[in-house]
């Protein structure tokens, strides 16, 4: 299974529409509620390529990134946050019971690829 995550989420803020960027620094600074909006959204935005999914076998994740420009980026930032909620989300999702260890066996994390117009994190799930 590819899953193809958002490095961001536009949300409303005090009637602003933000872009927040997915990530540790930001996340460790938002308030409870704010942050819980964030994770719904970008829950919701999985949904469509998950639902259909069902996995009762341990697994292996492999997260890489892929960033717009050639600005380098500390990718454990975005990959801690994203981890947590894509595991949730698969979680909430009944696509596994829980994202607990006997499930989710190994966490990979590949270089990032830089200068790609485009913001994602591309998520692999394949059978341990």
């Amino acid at each position: 299974m590819k899953i193809k995550a958002p490095l961001y989420c536009n949300i409303m803020k005090k009637g602003k529409l933000m872009k927040e960027s997915i990530n540790l620094n930001k996340y460790r600074n938002w308030q409870h509620f704010y942050s819980n909006k964030i994770k719904k959204k970008y829950q919701n935005n999985l949904f469509p390529q998950i639902y259909n999914f069902k996995i009762d076998y341990p697994v292996n994740i492999t997260y890489q990134l892929y960033y717009p420009t050639k600005k380098k980026v500390d990718k454990m930032n975005f990959v801690s946050i994203i981890s947590k909620f894509t595991l949730d989300a698969l979680t909430n999702a009944n696509v596994w019971e829980d994202d607990n260890d006997s499930i989710v066996k190994n966490e990979i994390i590949k270089p990032t690829i830089y200068g790609t117009g485009e913001a994602y994190c591309e998520i692999t799930i394949e059978k341990f």
